[in-house]
């Protein structure tokens, strides 16, 4: 793996952790946790917006620097991978600075506020369709790696969650989603078999073999 893949997954880490975190207390308490909670703490709250943003930029990071993966993929795939870098990117700025400068100065009930958090909801409903049509275009050939396999499992991680809804409620968290697609995203390159050496580097040369 390199630096952008582990930047990646050190930051899809904290945000299962906050994720899962938020899922488990939601189930157990009925409320939110401090992450989540309009009334926690404003500390606690500006540093997981602040580490979302930082993992966004880090996928960014991957989808740009694994662009090279995607000359062999299917148009889809390709469009696919900018929308992603577009979503993500708007995601890291608004959590690493709108979100947080919004919260310490108290203007969250704002207008500007108000037309950012409209904004939210279509950035992230594109950032997860988005991730589910690039795991299905790579279904039949995938030339990103690990990362679009995992991406095939939204799917299914979406049909568990709808269940769940239905059977016990309190469980049915978006994190596990998020989750999926966090890790697809920051394994895109991992594990794609290193293209064949031309010449001399592919079989010795006729020249190497003589006595």
């Amino acid at each position: 793996m390199k630096a952008h893949h582990i930047a990646a997954l050190i930051g899809c880490v904290g945000l299962s952790g906050i994720a899962l975190t938020d899922a488990f207390v939601q189930a157990t308490t009925g409320h939110d946790s401090i992450f989540a909670a309009d009334d926690g703490p404003v500390g606690a709250i500006v540093a997981s917006d602040v580490w979302h943003g930082l993992t966004y930029a880090a996928l960014t990071w991957v989808l740009i620097a694994e662009a090279a993966r995607f000359a062999a993929a299917n148009r889809v795939a390709r469009i696919c991978r900018w929308v992603l870098v577009v979503c993500l990117a708007a995601s890291a700025v608004s959590f690493v600075v709108i979100v947080p400068a919004l919260l310490v100065t108290e203007s969250t009930d704002g207008a500007f506020a108000a037309v950012f958090g409209a904004l939210g909801t279509p950035i992230f409903f594109g950032t997860i369709l988005a991730a589910v049509v690039l795991g299905l275009a790579l279904i039949r050939t995938n030339p990103v790696g690990i990362g679009g396999r995992v991406l095939v499992l939204i799917l299914p991680v979406t049909g568990i969650i709808i269940a769940l809804a239905f059977l016990a409620p309190a469980y049915a968290h978006p994190g596990w989603v998020e989750t999926v697609v966090n890790v697809g995203i920051a394994l895109i390159g991992v594990g794609v078999a290193a293209p064949a050496v031309a010449g001399a580097a592919a079989e010795v040369s006729p020249s190497s073999s003589r006595p």
